[in-house]
This record gives structure tokens, sequence and C-alpha cells, in this order.
């Protein structure tokens, strides 16, 4: 379990406690319960009415209440206690058990927590910013940077809603690699990818669609440029050779994404040169401003109709 409070010793943005949950105990006066906390050294001063939270679940449990003071022998100490999140309810009929927890911890973002998603929207609007005629973004960054995060639950859902013009319109393929991309990109959405390649595939996709495009989108990138786990170097060639044409292609059809750890980047250039001198020009790295603001602690909650006291 997991508390967040404001401590003296914590940095301006406060920091988390972590502790084990106990049983439930009545009150002296047995008007409610406590839930009693083990290896709670960590929940000092500043956590008092912070909340308790289950880090498997994500959901709330309970409000942070008191800590005890050790004996004499200095025994007793991590012992703390919680109010119940029932017994709050029972004094603030307003709060509602909801089964939503809106954060994700250290689990990816995907399209279907875009409205999760918050506190990145100078970078979301930095790779939406790329100029029509280039139609391809190289997003580079460290693993665990929030690369995959940013393109599902930022960039695609932005351009679905058409902050780009006409992007409304766009037939977005998301793929990893894994053993084979090409065979990837037909279960993804683009059958005739493996037979046909991808240039031909998009056309075929789009036939009597005019006005669409084909967003073909490659996270985790590097799993291509590893030949042992790309079902062996000719099929990693093929990849990045009709990756290259996609990405050159004179028709417009297709929007190219690909997203890559930093560390890659080197070999990307030796294996593919004519792909990265083509995508070069597009190329977005860390330092992101990833988390802008309050934004990404404050509006997920309130997106659960959660309402938030500032101080």
């Amino acid at each position: 379990m997991a508390a967040f409070g404001f401590p003296g010793q914590a940095p301006p943005g406060g920091h988390f406690a972590y502790m084990q949950a106990g049983n439930l105990l009545p009150r002296m006066d047995r008007t409610d319960t406590l839930l009693q906390l083990a290896d709670a050294n960590g929940l000092t001063q500043g956590f008092s009415g912070g909340p308790v939270v289950d880090e498997v679940t994500g959901l709330v449990l309970g409000m942070a209440t008191a800590i005890t003071a050790p004996d004499g022998h200095q025994r007793g100490l991590g012992t703390a206690y919680a109010t119940p999140a029932e017994v709050l309810r029972g004094v603030w009929p307003g709060l509602s058990a909801l089964e939503v927890c809106p954060y994700r911890g250290l689990e990816p973002f995907t399209d279907q927590d875009a409205r999760w998603f918050h506190g990145r929207d100078a970078v979301v609007e930095r790779v939406l910013s790329v100029p029509a005629d280039r139609r391809r973004v190289l997003l580079l960054g460290p693993s665990g940077s929030g690369k995959s995060s940013l393109v599902q639950a930022g960039v695609l859902p932005a351009l679905a809603a058409g902050r780009v013009p006409g992007a409304e319109n766009w037939l977005p393929v998301y793929a990893r690699p894994g053993r084979d991309l090409l065979a990837e990109l037909e279960h993804a959405g683009l059958p005739g990818a493996t037979t046909e390649g991808i240039v031909a595939a998009a056309r075929t996709r789009l036939t009597g669609s005019p006005g669409q495009r084909v967003l073909l989108v490659v996270d985790q990138f590097e799993e291509v440029l590893t030949a042992d786990a790309h079902g062996g170097p000719e099929r990693a060639r093929d990849a990045l050779a009709e990756l290259a044409d996609a990405v050159r292609d004179a028709s417009h059809l297709i929007r190219v994404v690909l997203v890559l750890r930093d560390d890659f980047q080197a070999r990307l250039a030796a294996r593919a040169p004519a792909l990265t001198e083509a995508i070069e020009p597009a190329t977005y790295r860390r330092p992101w401003p990833i988390l802008c603001g309050n934004g990404w602690t404050v509006e997920p909650v309130v997106g659960v109709h959660v309402a938030v006291a500032t101080a």
C-alpha cells in the first residue's frame, strides 16, 4: 500500500510512503473502525488526511489518520492507522465508490486511457506541429520515458479529434514489430503488407476512400534492429526497406510515426541509411517536458468527478 503526503522532509511536491495493510480495529468509543497499517515508518507528520491506496488495484482504501509513538524501548515503530473508505462514506455520503483508477502507475497508457493522460500537452503539440509535407516523425527517448504512452494516449486521440486538419479521416495502423513487422501490420489492419509491400497495401486499403490517408505507427521500433528477435536479418532488411519506401512515397497516402529508444539511433543509421536520411528532419528526442504543471496529478481525478482543493 502507499500514501501520499507533504512532510517537511519531502520535496515541494510531496512524496510517497509505503506500508502493509493490517486488520480492521474498533475505535475505543466503538463508533467506527480503523485500519491498522504495519511497516509504516515512512508515514510521518504531513500525511494526515492523505489517501491510502492499494497499489495492486489503485483504489483508495482509506485516509491516513494517526501514527503511534514508540514505547520507552523504541518498540512499536512503524504502526499507523487509517480511517477506512466505508467510514468516510458514512460521514460524507457524497463520496462514491468508483471501481476506476485514473492513475496507471508504471503501466503504459493506451488509447483507452486517453482521458487520464494529462500534463504532456506541450509534447503532443510539438509532435502535431510537424509540417504536413514531411509526413513522418521519429520519436526518440530512453526506455521507460513515456514514448508509447505519448503516442497511444496523446497523439493518436488528438489526431482522431481533428487537431490536425483532415487527420480525423486518417486510418490508424498501430503495431509493434515483434518477430515480423510486415505480418504485424497485416494483423493491425493493413492486409497485403507481407506480399505486396506497405505502399501497395496502403493504396489497396484506401481504394474507394478519397481524401483518406494511412497513419502508420510502429512502436518499439528497435525490435526491427535486433535481428535475432525479428526473424533474422533478411526479414529485418525487408521491413526497413519497406518503411523507407513508405516514408518517401510520392503519393502522400501514408503518414509514418516511428517510436525508437534513443540508444538504437546509431544502429538505425548503420542498418537503414536511406530511412534515416528520409526521417531525420522530423526527429524529436528527449528531454521532453513530459510532465507540465500539476495537470498530470490533478486532471485525472477531475475526470472521475472528484473535487480537488488546491492550496
